[in-house]
This record gives structure tokens, C-alpha cells and sequence, in this order.
């Protein structure tokens, strides 16, 4: 599908996301209400159409700093995005072309860089690890915890990742519970089903619910 853009140039400054300790979650920007000093250039917002949908992409140069997944309109996610516009850099263009690619069956990795600046502490390690699972593998709260040297931490993967800001480019619709079910997913269960039906760890019929 070719591209439909759209984008935004902004002044360069991005909202702050809080530090997280060990049992805390992942803070929004509307969280702190602070603004977070940036030397990457000027932020772009892009809306572009997908096989599932319109979605959308924040970013500088340095990498995305949010994706809003698959929507049914194109006013729905401009508003999410906060804007629309016309073009964009590089590295949103890029992050655009490969969730369209990745949605389209076309792809099982992406390669664009996500800035993980906004994102500190424990809530990072997390985030970092869950791009490190494969397309077509799950894992579970517990053991990404276990990977993470923290046993136990469980609670706190699963806010880091209900928090995540970078959707499908760390996938965090690849972690379920122990028991299978799905667990949670800031698109919704309806949307982690099919994703990770598109990747063939679920079966066609299997709710995992």
C-alpha cells in the first residue's frame, strides 16, 4: 500500500516521562507536565494508512518516541497524536513504511531506531528486553522478569509495558501470562489476539483469554 501521509513539525521539545524505581510504572507525559530539553531537531508527526487501519508516529532525529497503533479513521488518530500535517523526516518515514510492511505480512522485524531518552530506570531495561523477543515467540511476565535478573518482578514488567510508548516497534503484545491467557494490552485484547495471530503464535480460534 503506498503511503498516506501526514505531519507535524514541532518546536523541538518533547514532554518527560518519570523515572521508574523498581515497582513503579512508566509515566505518561501528561504525568509530570514537564518538558524535557531536546537537541534532535524538530519533533514530526506522521498519520499514515495500514492494511489494519490508520496509525501514527512521533519522532526526531534520534528515533520514534510513540506509535499509535491501528485506528479506524484518520481524524481518530490525528487526535492522538496531537496534529497532522503534510511530510516528515527520515526516521518517521522509515518507521511508517516498516509497520506498514510489518502489518502487511511483510515484515518480522523493524530496524528503525526508537529514542529511548524518555524512558529511564527499570522501565528501559524492560522495554529493551522485550524487543529482544523474536516474531512468533511469547513469553511471560515472570520469566521477561527473570531475564531481567529480577525474579519476582512480575507487577512491574507489566506496568512498564502497559505504559510502553513504542507499541509493535517493542513488542510488547508477545507477553502474556503464565497460564497463557493474554494479560493486558493498551490496544486492547481484540487487537493483541490478532497480532499475534499475524505472527503465528496464536492459534486461528485460540482466544488465549
Amino acid at each position: 500500500m503506498p503511503f498516506s501521509i501526514t505531519e507535524t513539525q514541532g518546536a523541538g521539545k518533547v514532554s518527560r516521562f518519570g523515572r521508574l524505581g523498581y515497582n513503579d510504572t512508566v509515566r505518561r507525559p501528561s504525568d509530570r507536565g514537564g518538558y524535557h530539553n531536546r537537541s534532535a531537531g524538530a519533533i514530526a508527526k506522521l498519520l499514515f494508512e495500514t492494511d489494519w487501519g490508520w496509525c501514527g508516529v512521533v519522532g526526531d532525529a534520534r528515533g520514534i518516541t510513540r506509535v499509535v497503533l491501528p485506528g479506524p479513521t484518520r481524524k481518530a488518530v490525528a487526535a492522538a497524536i496531537g496534529g497532522s500535517g503534510k511530510d516528515g523526516n527520515s526516521v518517521v518515514r522509515q518507521a511508517a513504511r516498516q509497520i506498514q510492511e510489518y502489518l502487511g505480512c511483510r515484515r518480522q522485524y523493524f530496524t528503525v531506531p526508537v529514542d529511548w531518552e524518555l524512558i529511564s530506570g527499570f522501565a528501559r531495561q524492560i522495554l529493551k528486553a522485550c524487543v529482544r523477543i523474536s516474531y512468533g515467540e511469547t513469553v511471560s511476565y515472570g520469566e521477561l522478569a527473570t531475564r531481567l535478573g529480577k525474579p519476582g518482578a512480575a507487577r512491574a514488567v507489566g506496568q512498564a509495558l502497559a505504559a510502553n510508548p513504542v507499541p509493535l516497534l517493542v513488542p510488547c503484545h508477545r507477553v502474556m501470562r503464565a497460564d497463557g491467557s493474554l494479560g493486558g494490552f493498551s490496544g486492547g485484547l481484540e487487537l493483541k489476539c490478532r497480532l499475534l495471530r499475524l505472527e503465528g503464535a496464536l492459534l486461528i480460534g485460540g482466544a488465549g483469554e
